[in-house]
């Protein structure tokens, strides 16, 4: 959130884009800026499966039967930590790719969810669980209202 708060804020303000600091992949930034500013849509910039499961989820976490398989899921399927570039090449390296690891995780995860928990929900407690278990903070969730969300100081490194 606090990425696209700075986000927001930079098209606003007309920050210069190669000095807006976000939390996530620098790529991602271009993307974002431009729907911010009405330059694109959503659908022209993002066009895979992962950033659209991730968005229904998002938008529909009561309800989304979408599964967002990132690197941290990936890596939770083959039992082992891994860089997120590693991530990717175990995907690559699948037959059928990021289907094939969403049909696994969903024949996996169906009996284990209990009726009416969307997937995504168990998703979530697993990506939990392995932050957890590489010793990394996890922060309790709770509602911030957006007065509250800051963003980045502009030309700082995010957080």
């Amino acid at each position: 959130m606090r990425s696209l708060v700075t986000c927001m804020r930079a098209v606003i303000d007309g920050v210069p884009e190669n000095v807006v600091p976000i939390a996530t992949y620098n790529r991602m930034r271009t993307p974002a800026l431009k729907m911010l500013r009405g330059e694109a849509e959503f659908a022209d910039l993002c066009r895979g499966p992962k950033i659209h499961a991730f968005r229904h989820n998002l938008i529909f976490p009561e309800i989304s039967e979408r599964i967002t398989i990132d690197g941290h899921m990936i890596a939770i399927m083959v039992g082992r930590p891994l860089q997120m570039r590693e991530a990717e090449q175990v995907k690559r390296e699948i037959p059928g790719g990021y289907h094939e690891l969403e049909r696994v995780f969903r024949t996996f995860a169906r009996p284990h969810c209990q009726d009416g928990v969307p997937l995504c929900a168990l998703q979530a407690v697993m990506w939990t669980a392995r932050r957890r278990k590489a010793g990394r903070e996890v922060q309790p969730w709770r509602h911030v209202p957006p007065s509250e969300i800051r963003p980045f100081p502009v030309g700082m490194a995010a957080e």
